[in-house]
């Protein structure tokens, strides 16, 4: 027995070990690919450069599209292979890895925006937003936030793309990224800028450069720093303050000093000639017209025509000119034109207010629910009141039907008490002095002391000792006591005046006496019996 569960235990170990080496092979290709990015570039670009893609797995190649894609990017080249792209992300989407289809989305959206396709770089950077929320990767968002505001910012849409950066730089803060909120936070100086909102916007732009020089990644460094120059050359601090511009441009050009640096090239020129330095600024101004893009002649050759022109050179300053104007022509027929810039423009703007019109779709069927639950609550608040008033008729009656048994119940216990009253030798004694005295025989019949004892023990007997009550309680005399055992007798108050030999006012008058002077009761339809019968009813349940 011992033997089968060593094997067994056995057993689950190795397939344990089999499963984790499995894992680890599984993963190994990306993270030595990320090593690869984020370490050691310059072995990534060789890597890139002179891999097969014959030689690797389904799954490696799928990793190393994102590579290649990736180290263009880091190359500032940003020109992927779609094809392999497109294979990656069919590739992981049938494997249910959404981490890396959104990072296949990502570098589609980067080689759109290269290519100028901002609407298929919406769409995409759309995607990736939309799996990285899914997964809640804080990285993933903030990539894809930038992307939507590099998207917006070229369509000019400037405050939707500032927004899309914030978002982009809580996200960068979030998981620690500070490459991507250095970036981040550059792009929004931009947005800001452009918004005319100079001083904030370079403020922002410079914050996203001294995050670049904690990365120590002199590429980013000096684009931050020629696009801070840049945006300088356009503003009012250019004017006030060249010393911060011609930091900002040489710095572009220390960072990096590589010959194809052709836009720090054109920023330091053009800060030279502003500063009023005209030999340096031709010397990086010629440098700078040998970029291979139209953008950057075009600025060069206009930038020196004005150097030319403010040596008095007219002849050299008009070859400027036309060369500046040509490069414009050829800039204007680049991939994509202003009109459609603007139709892209226009097509997000509609697919803003699409968003909005599904917004108000579903603020629509909410207050439809709303009004709906309005008019259940209504509906159940009147049936409910119904059903209230429904139970207080029921309660009513039963009330009643309560108080008719009392009602049944006192009858049935005077009834009792009645009984008790005319089975007792004092009853018949005093029926037979009522009968004499409305005889006339006055003489022979009369209550003696006894008898008036015995009316009294009979009344206590039937109505709980009430005597010693009347004493205690209220102080009563033995005429009043008397007179309140009478009251509790079937003898009427009419035949009162034969047992006390008076007038018959005279016991009304002793009853309302006993209730004002001896109760406290005033009022004149109450009842002397009735409040003695209440009194021994109380004391009973007490």
């Amino acid at each position: 027995m011992r033997k089968k569960n060593v094997f067994g235990f056995l057993l689950l170990l190795f397939s344990s070990l089999i499963f984790i080496t499995c894992y680890r092979e599984d993963d190994s290709i990306r993270v030595y690919y990320d090593d690869l990015l984020e370490n050691h570039l310059d072995s990534a670009v060789i890597v890139a450069e002179t891999t097969r893609l014959d030689s690797l797995s389904e799954k490696d190649r799928a990793f190393f599209a994102i590579f290649c894609a990736e180290v263009k990017i880091r190359k500032d080249e940003a020109i992927a292979d779609t094809t392999e792209l497109v294979r990656a992300f069919r590739y992981f989407k049938n494997k249910n890895d959404k981490k890396n289809q959104a990072w296949c989305m990502i570098e589609l959206a980067e080689y759109c925006s290269a290519k100028g396709d901002y609407r298929r770089m919406y769409f995409h950077a759309s995607e990736a937003l939309r799996l990285s929320n899914k997964m809640n990767d804080s990285y993933l968002q903030g990539i894809s936030h930038s992307l939507l505001g590099r998207c917006f910012f070229v369509a000019t849409l400037y405050e939707k793309s500032e927004d899309e950066y914030l978002l982009a730089c809580e996200k960068a803060r979030k998981c620690g990224n500070r490459r991507l909120e250095a970036i981040s936070t550059f792009r929004k100086g931009e947005a800001v800028w452009a918004l005319d909102s100079l001083k904030q916007g370079v403020k922002s732009m410079i914050e996203g450069c001294e995050l670049a020089k904690d990365l120590n990644d002199n590429i980013m460094l000096a684009e931050f720093s020629a696009g801070i120059a840049d945006h300088l050359l356009y503003s009012w601090q250019s004017r006030s303050d060249n010393e911060q511009l011609l930091r900002f441009a040489k710095e572009s050009v220390q960072c990096n000093p590589k010959e194809n640096n052709y836009w720090g090239f054109q920023v330091l020129g053009k800060a030279y000639a502003l500063s009023g330095k005209i030999d340096s600024a031709i010397v990086y101004l010629e440098k700078s017209v040998e970029s291979p893009e139209p953008s950057i002649k075009y600025a060069s050759y206009l930038a020196l025509a004005d150097v030319e022109f403010a040596r008095k050179n007219l002849t050299q300053s008009l070859e400027y000119e036309r060369l500046s104007a040509a490069w414009k022509d050829s800039l204007e027929l680049q991939d994509r034109s202003k009109s459609v810039l603007i139709a892209d423009k226009e097509w997000l703007i509609a697919l803003e207010q699409k968003k909005h019109g599904e917004l108000h779709h579903y603020i629509l069927i909410i207050s439809i629910l709303l009004i709906s639950l309005f008019i259940t609550s209504l509906l159940q608040r009147k049936r409910f009141r119904a059903t209230r008033h429904l139970l207080e008729v029921r309660i009513k009656e039963d009330k009643e039907r309560e108080d008719k048994r009392k009602e049944l119940e006192q009858a049935e216990t005077n009834a009792t008490d009645k009984y008790t009253w005319q089975k007792s030798s004092i009853y018949a004694k005093m029926k037979k002095v009522i009968q004499g005295q409305k005889n006339g025989l006055t003489m022979k019949e009369h209550l003696s002391e006894d008898d008036w004892v015995s009316i009294i023990e009979t009344s206590d007997q039937i109505y709980n000792g009430i005597s010693r009550k009347l004493r205690k309680e209220y102080g009563m005399k033995e005429n009043d006591i008397r007179f309140c055992a009478l009251v509790l007798s079937p003898i009427s108050l009419f035949d009162f005046q034969f047992l006390y030999n008076r007038s018959e006012s005279a016991a009304y008058q002793r009853e309302k006496y006993i209730l004002q002077h001896r109760f406290g009761i005033t009022d004149k339809d109450k009842r002397l019996k009735d409040v003695l019968l209440e009194m021994v009813q109380k004391g009973s349940e007490e």
